[in-house]
C-alpha cells in the first residue's frame, strides 16, 4: 500500500492548491490526486449538511481509488465534516486544515486584536468556536465571516489585482479595531494574503497550509506509508 497508494487532496476550487503545493514541497516523492469540486463551489456559503455530504462522497471516492491518506484542503469542510470522515474511514489518515488562530493570537499584545477571516459556515461552526476558546488570549480574537470573498477569488483567479478594492471594502468593517495579526481561515484567502495584510498596515497574515502538510508527513511516517514517484493527477467534479 505504501508504494502504490496516493494521497487525495480536495477542495471546492483553487484554494486547496496551496495546501497541495506545501505538501509536495515537504513530500516531493509522494503521489497526489487533487480533486476540484468546482460544480459545488463555494462550500463556505452552503449549509453544513450539504458540505458534509460532498466531503463524504469525495473521500469515499478517493479511498475506493486507492488513497492511503486524504487531506481536506478546505477550512469549511474540515470544520463541519472531518470528524465524520475519520469515523467513516478509521484506517485512513485524514488531515484537515484549520485557521491558525493560536499563531495569530500569539502575535498580539494587550489591547490588540487578531482577525480570524473565514467563510460564514466556518465562522458558525462549533469546531472554530472551540479552537478560539481553547487558545490563550482568546478575548483578542475577532471572528470575521467574509461572505462572497472565496467566490470572488475563484472567479477572478487570473486577475486578482482587479479585486483589491473590493477586498478593502470588505475589510473596512474592521478598521479601528487595532488589528495587528490575521488568521486566514479559508485556503482561497492565501492568494490575497498580501492585500489583506496591507489593508491593516502590513500586519502578519498567518496561513495553515504548511501546518497541514506537516501533519500529513507525520501521519505517513508514523504509519509507514511513505512511497511514490512524485506524480500528481487532477480530477474535476
Amino acid at each position: 500500500m505504501a508504494s502504490e497508494g496516493f494521497t487525495g487532496v480536495f477542495d471546492s476550487g483553487v484554494g486547496g492548491l496551496k495546501v497541495l503545493a506545501a505538501a509536495r514541497k515537504l513530500l516531493p516523492g509522494e503521489d497526489f490526486t487533487y480533486v476540484f469540486d468546482r460544480s459545488h463551489s463555494p462550500y463556505g456559503t452552503r449549509g453544513a449538511a450539504y458540505v458534509r455530504r460532498r466531503a463524504i462522497k469525495i473521500t469515499d471516492m478517493l479511498v475506493r481509488m486507492g488513497a492511503k491518506a486524504v487531506v481536506t484542503a478546505c477550512n469549511t469542510a474540515t470544520a463541519v465534516a472531518i470528524d465524520d470522515l475519520r469515523a467513516r474511514h478509521p484506517d485512513v489518515p485524514i488531515v484537515g486544515v484549520e485557521p491558525p488562530v493560536a499563531s495569530a493570537l500569539a502575535a498580539t499584545r494587550e489591547g490588540e486584536s487578531a482577525l480570524i477571516l473565514c467563510t460564514p459556515l466556518t465562522a458558525s461552526s462549533d469546531r472554530l468556536k472551540r479552537l478560539v476558546t481553547d487558545c490563550p488570549f482568546s478575548e483578542r480574537a475577532i471572528v470575521a465571516p467574509m461572505p462572497g470573498l472565496a467566490s470572488l477569488i475563484e472567479e477572478k483567479f487570473a486577475a486578482l489585482g482587479e479585486i483589491e478594492g473590493e477586498i478593502d471594502g470588505m475589510l473596512s468593517a474592521y478598521d479601528g479595531r487595532n488589528v495587528t495579526a490575521v488568521a486566514l481561515g479559508c485556503t482561497h484567502y492565501y492568494y490575497v494574503a498580501a492585500t489583506i495584510a496591507a489593508h491593516f498596515g502590513g500586519v502578519k497574515a498567518f496561513g495553515g497550509a504548511a501546518v497541514a502538510a506537516g501533519r500529513l508527513r507525520d501521519e505517513l511516517v508514523s504509519r509507514d506509508l511513505l512511497g511514490g514517484r512524485g506524480r500528481v493527477k487532477y480530477l474535476y467534479l
